[in-house]
């Protein structure tokens, strides 16, 4: 005998419950993604891009950018209205500005930017700088301006950028 009623029903709504969770994570696949390979890479003209994890990959809760930033490059300042980004430095160094700061990371240090935190970065150095980015959740590429420049044209590459 299988038991009561309501010990059938409860084995019945754990199994529901369990094929429900297996079904929903079907959608974000697990994968390894080789050093400089990724579903999209982007030369940016100021940089390259190349795109770990896309929001189509999660979707929409976060996506992973592997950016290698050329020498001089720099954002302006701005802050982002719906997303938290993280930045990983792996190679060179980086100013930030944030929290009314403006930091030099390395190698290894990490700045954690909340949402409506404005911020900008910039790669001072004659070398190429390398980090590692992440942006949850993954919404659009709008942004909030914080300086009082147009903004500059961007290219179609630019526009296809899937980050934040």
């Amino acid at each position: 005998m299988l038991g009561s009623p309501e010990a059938s029903m409860r084995r019945v709504l754990l199994v529901l419950c369990l094929l429900s969770t297996c079904f929903a994570q079907t959608k974000h696949k697990a994968g390894i993604v080789p050093n400089g390979e990724g579903p999209k890479k982007y030369d940016l003209g100021f940089g390259t891009a190349v795109m770990k994890v896309t929001s189509a990959d999660t979707g929409g809760k976060w996506s992973m950018v592997d950016f290698t930033a050329n020498p001089g490059m720099q954002t302006t300042l701005h802050r982002h209205r719906v997303t938290d980004e993280t930045f990983y430095v792996v190679e060179g160094e980086f100013k930030f500005y944030l929290d009314g700061k403006i930091v030099t990371l390395h190698p290894g240090d990490m700045a954690d930017v909340p949402r409506m935190t404005p911020h900008a970065f910039a790669n001072l150095t004659k070398k190429p700088a390398r980090l590692i980015g992440t942006c949850a959740p993954q919404r659009s590429r709008r942004t909030v301006r914080l300086d009082r420049t147009p903004p500059p044209s961007r290219s179609d590459e630019e526009r296809k950028l899937e980050w934040c």
